[in-house]
């Protein structure tokens, strides 16, 4: 993608901003939370809050619209994302062929993890080539980080992360951030706001993409 010098910060960074994060015209709705028997739920609660795991999710209102807020995704785009193998990006179709779905990750190879990224759990949907490209030029945080771009044969639904909660005097009490795997006895009391996904399978494509000034 080729971009003009004339083009403003502003209208660059709401252009190219990922379709999974929140946009300035969308916010949490907060429900107000009760605590049952079976773990956490919303007072006014509907078949749509909840996962194909039973796991109750945040709720969020408004326009997908404005100003990106990059530090934020929004839950249901991200799960629909994964779920649909979708671009984080564009919201097309991810990137596939027969050595599996295209991912786009932090560089984060340890001298104690000789296979990485091997069952290596992230919070980021798959990409097309197109985004990758894009991400790796303008986000900072890859920039920082590095990247490495990769196909995935078996991205498994792994688990949720969120706000774990406990029961207080009249209204849950919301603790510390958790990650969960499904089937995890603490997963009915959280209420989640990112899907991870274990990636298997994965075979690394032309190297790591090193940290960028």
């Amino acid at each position: 993608m080729l971009l003009s010098n004339a083009v403003e910060p502003t209208r660059l960074l709401t252009d190219l901003a990922p379709w999974v994060v929140v946009r300035e015209g969308e916010r949490r709705a907060d429900p107000p939370l009760v605590m049952t028997p079976c773990g956490l739920a919303y007072a006014d609660e509907t078949a749509y809050d909840r996962d194909e795991h039973g796991l109750l999710w945040a709720r969020w209102t408004g326009r997908c619209e404005g100003r990106p807020q990059l530090a934020n995704v929004h839950s249901a785009r991200q799960r629909r994302a994964k779920r649909r193998s979708l671009c984080q990006g564009c919201k097309k179709p991810a990137d596939s062929d027969e050595n599996g779905v295209l991912w786009l990750v932090e560089n984060g190879r340890a001298a104690d993890w000789p296979d990485w990224p091997e069952q290596m759990i992230t919070m980021h949907p798959p990409t097309c080539l197109p985004c990758a490209d894009t991400a790796r030029d303008h986000c900072p945080h890859l920039k920082r980080t590095g990247s490495v771009l990769m196909r995935v044969r078996r991205p498994e639904l792994a688990g949720i992360r969120g706000h774990l909660y406990r029961p207080g005097e009249g209204v849950p009490v919301r603790g510390e951030i958790v990650e969960v795997e499904y089937g995890d006895p603490r997963s009915r009391f959280v209420l989640a706001e990112h899907q991870l996904v274990a990636l298997e399978g994965c075979t690394i494509l032309n190297g790591s993409y090193g940290q960028r000034s």
